[in-house]
């Protein structure tokens, strides 16, 4: 501490208080490259790749253990130490194969609640293609990919991995992951495949396996695909209870991905009843955790929520402006709101397509149009606004 001290007085080293409020040191990026040459030289580059590598994975492996139980600590650590995790992603990629599959299989968690769907498939497909055994690592990079593809509307592959996990979870006899792997797969049967038995026999042995263990985050995590199910196959009122227990369990465990899908899902819960003031007032808090959370998703597809909820109220201009802003959102992260869910695509031939008919084919091209050169954020800002339009 006392060395490091002396390079801060001398501003070889500068300091910045990061988003965990805890001290960050940081070197300027001339003396970064002529560090990193002298350390080439001196041949010492591999020793201290190895210890950063092996430093950061412990870090990703306890983010992992403690995904459900303490998820808002980790989101924001792991946040914080991006640049640090990619460097180490990079390193072992060329050098260390067995940590390379490590450090994707116990991320994907992570990516896919901050939105990074590119990054999460992208590496998933380089992990899989390089691990050749059944193991545990194996069976969370299925199971990762297999949660990455849904975003990408792949759900006969994603089912298909999920399976292979399954499998191999069972064989290790480790319940834990078995419970978390079965909940996402009675899901993706029960939503895509329209196979409500198959669907919820997952579904409710994941949540009986989840309540054994008891872990009150693993609950959660059943309890949230179980949700969605009942609302995918339109079962809204029945999906109340559990949704509003989904919420306060994750409001309790400081879940933020549960919190955001359980407040999409009470959102849903009140479109499919049809009380559209609630339903306005449910996404716009949608987008707000989005917001919080750093969510590219929950923010573009509460944001079209509510411009399902506009389109009802016979709004018809702020809804298709506000389409528009979603759609585009979802584009410049590779997605498309359409074609995700049946249900889903339901409400925009409903709502947004029903808008458009409503104030002819000339203003709903300048309504988009409009939508779609707003700022996100400006759109948001919009979104919330309640009196506006």
């Amino acid at each position: 501490l006392d060395s490091l001290s002396k390079l801060v007085d001398r501003s070889m080293i500068y300091t910045r208080e990061n988003a965990a409020q805890s001290m960050r040191y940081n070197m300027l990026e001339t003396l970064r490259q002529f560090a990193g040459k002298v350390v080439q030289t001196r041949k010492e580059d591999g020793d201290l790749r190895k210890k950063h590598l092996k430093y950061f994975l412990s870090i990703v492996e306890d983010a992992y253990e403690e995904q459900f139980e303490a998820q808002s600590k980790w989101l924001i650590l792991l946040t914080i130490e991006q640049d640090n995790l990619l460097a180490a992603l990079a390193w072992s990629s060329k050098y260390s194969t067995s940590a390379f599959i490590k450090l994707i299989a116990k991320l994907s968690w992570y990516w896919i609640i901050k939105s990074q769907y590119q990054t999460c498939k992208e590496n998933h497909e380089k992990a899989i293609s390089l691990s050749t055994q059944d193991n545990e690592d194996k069976a969370r990079l299925l199971y990762g990919m297999g949660i990455n593809l849904f975003y990408f509307g792949e759900a006969v592959r994603a089912a298909a991995l999920c399976e292979e996990s399954v499998k191999i979870w069972r064989r290790k006899k480790n319940p834990i992951e078995l419970a978390t792997t079965l909940a996402y797969l009675g899901y993706i049967h029960q939503v895509f495949h329209k196979n409500n038995v198959t669907g919820f026999a997952y579904s409710e042995e994941a949540l009986a396996i989840a309540r054994k263990i008891d872990k009150p985050g693993i609950i959660n995590h059943c309890l949230y695909y179980y949700c969605s199910s009942l609302v995918h196959s339109k079962q809204f009122v029945q999906a109340i209870p559990y949704v509003e227990e989904l919420l306060i369990s994750s409001e309790k465990l400081n879940q933020p991905w549960g919190i955001m899908i359980a407040r999409h899902l009470h959102s849903d819960c009140a479109l499919g009843t049809n009380d559209y003031i609630e339903t306005e007032k449910r996404y716009s808090l949608g987008i707000r955790t989005g917001v919080k959370y750093g969510s590219d998703w929950f923010q573009f597809i509460d944001m079209q929520g509510v411009a399902f909820a506009l389109s009802a109220q016979s709004r018809w201009a702020k809804c298709i402006r506000l389409n528009a802003a979603s759609v585009e959102k979802a584009r410049s992260i590779g997605m498309n709101t359409r074609g995700l869910f049946e249900f889903w695509d339901e409400w925009i031939d409903t709502y947004i397509e029903g808008a458009k008919e409503q104030v002819g084919e000339e203003l709903a091209k300048k309504y988009e149009e409009e939508g779609i050169a707003m700022e996100f954020e400006t759109a948001v800002e919009y979104a919330l606004d309640f009196e506006k339009d």
